[in-house]
């Protein structure tokens, strides 16, 4: 991984213009990627609506840049809290299923999402977007509307995004990830929550699951004992 990361920081070192945006593009989607790689690589919930959660924190970001004038940290904030907020709102909802029936419950939540921004076009400027004004393309004194210092925070933010998944995936919890994805009935009776684990691998900010399930759980292991 962190072979990867200086070969990146290579090329947006050599990178003519033209190319460099295009690969501040590609980590802007690596990054989503890898959020994903998380819920089903690892986890093996096989979502048709993640995206939904990546185009909340984009509109979550660029809403409060065309409605209230902010910019800075603050838009970077409001986007992440958006994106985590929905995918703590769908998982609620949609991890009640599993199988075929999670596939289909994620593509309806990502259906509507699209549907409330095509009806709401007034405001989020339906499927053609928002166009930001340039004096709101400042991040922590970066001037986003060029293309090195956009690439650079760009593959800033993936290399936080792949080492915080890397050290995620090798830690206890990530071993709980992979029980889930391999055998849920028999990580349930060793004392995990399989929907307290799944909605946890969506919101990462979610306090620690990785104890039993339930006081019951408990009571058959002293029983046991």
């Amino acid at each position: 991984h962190l072979a990867a990361l200086a070969g990146l920081v290579v090329l947006a070192a050599v990178l003519p213009a033209y190319h460099a945006n295009n690969l501040a593009r590609v980590l802007v989607l690596a990054i989503y990627a890898t959020g994903y790689n998380l819920a089903f690589g690892y986890t093996g919930m096989l979502s048709l609506g993640h995206a939904l959660f990546f185009g909340a924190g984009m509109f979550g970001a660029a809403l409060p840049v065309t409605e209230w004038g902010w910019g800075g940290l603050p838009v970077l904030v409001a986007g992440m809290l958006a994106g985590g907020l929905m995918a703590l709102a769908v998982g609620l909802l949609a991890l009640r299923t599993k199988g075929v029936s999670f596939m289909i419950v994620t593509l309806m939540f990502a259906q509507a999402g699209y549907l409330t921004l095509i009806w709401f076009n007034g405001v989020t400027g339906g499927d053609q977007g928002l166009v930001l004004p340039r004096a709101a393309r400042q991040v922590l004194g970066i001037d986003l509307t060029q293309d090195g210092p956009r690439l650079w925070l760009a593959l800033g933010l993936y290399a936080v995004a792949l080492l915080g998944a890397v050290a995620l995936a090798g830690s206890r919890f990530g071993r709980v990830m992979l029980a889930m994805r391999e055998n849920e009935e028999r990580s349930r009776m060793l004392g995990y929550n399989p929907y307290a684990v799944k909605l946890r691998v969506l919101v990462p900010a979610l306090p620690s699951v990785t104890d039993t399930s339930s006081t019951e759980t408990w009571r058959i292991r002293v029983s046991i004992a």
